[in-house]
């Protein structure tokens, strides 16, 4: 597994772990700022965990750069998010 896939698969992670807290904490419309305000914060900890924990560092001949640190996996990131707060909402919502 190269380095892409490994910051494309935690970013999936985050997305999934962020989405089940904010339909867990009931996030709705109302505070709907306060989800995106946790997914923001995960993400930056996910830069700080690829950087540190997975040391991928950006490389002198391109291979990685801090563009596809900060950018790899972020509409994924985004819409698992969107989709499993959803579900796990409506989920809680009718029992």
């Amino acid at each position: 597994m190269d380095a892409k896939d490994k910051i494309y698969y935690l970013r999936l992670g985050l997305g999934v772990f962020g989405g089940a807290l904010s339909g867990i904490a009931k996030f709705m419309l109302d505070t709907a700022g306060d989800a995106i305000f946790l997914i923001v914060i995960l993400y930056i900890i996910s830069i700080y965990v690829i950087i540190y924990l997975f040391k991928i560092k950006p490389t002198e001949n391109g291979e990685i750069t801090m563009k596809d640190i900060v950018l790899n996996g972020l509409g994924t990131y985004i819409m698992t998010w969107f989709i499993i707060w959803i579900i796990i909402l409506n989920l809680l919502l009718k029992l």
